[in-house]
């Protein structure tokens, strides 16, 4: 395994944005594998998923690149964000914003299945639930309107 995904999500981080990266699958005739099929080589796609291409099936995911990608994301924050903090050790997420209109929803994923292993301080959000999801859990508010913010620390 390559070191792709940790240098895109040090990217991500560096430059507080998000990404989709190849999550889907990848198709033997990708317009990205057009210059091995033109060499005459079997394409090798790249992704999540592993495709082979002499086959043309999708044997799986590539379970390598799982614990790479599990990671905290702010999915929805509920108005614009003024801060956003993520440990590096994937230990603490902050985030917090201003102006955000009463009842818009903020979402954290966590990547793990107990959410009592989460410490959460917030300001103006209601209560802050959780549920499962995706293999970890998901917490979720909605603001009071105004300021807000939330840590969540494992």
């Amino acid at each position: 395994m390559d070191d792709y995904f940790e240098r895109h999500l040090g990217e991500q981080d560096s430059y507080l944005f998000g990404a989709t990266i190849w999550s889907c699958h990848t198709a033997c005739g990708d317009p990205h594998t057009y210059s091995q099929f033109q060499n005459g080589q079997i394409p090798q796609v790249w992704g999540f998923f592993e495709t082979n291409c002499e086959t043309n099936t999708v044997d799986g995911m590539r379970t390598e690149y799982l614990e790479t990608i599990k990671k905290m994301a702010l999915r929805f924050a509920p108005g614009a964000l003024t801060e956003v903090v993520w440990a590096h050790d994937d230990e603490e997420l902050s985030a917090s914003g201003d102006d955000a209109p009463a009842g818009n929803r903020l979402e954290v994923f966590v990547p793990t299945g107990d959410p009592r292993s989460v410490a959460i301080e917030s300001t103006g959000l209601s209560s802050v639930d959780s549920t499962p999801w995706f293999g970890g859990t998901l917490f979720y508010a909605k603001a009071q309107g105004g300021a807000w913010s939330i840590r969540l620390t494992r």
